[in-house]
């Protein structure tokens, strides 16, 4: 395995919100440990989810 940084860089299409993967090694999912964001490629693009803050808005 390696030590070296993956440095995935997920957008969002306006440009809005973006993360950069700081997973090593071999991965599938792709993650950000400072936001626990985590992403997979899929063709067109990629799913991506973020962990919710608790609170329901009504």
């Amino acid at each position: 395995m390696s030590d070296k940084k993956c440095g995935a860089a997920f957008v969002a299409r306006d440009g809005s919100e973006s993360f950069t993967c700081d997973r090593d090694g071999r991965h599938l999912v792709h993650e950000e440990s400072s936001t626990n964001t985590k992403a997979v490629r899929v063709p067109g693009g990629a799913l991506i989810t973020k962990p919710t803050t608790g609170k329901v808005s009504r």
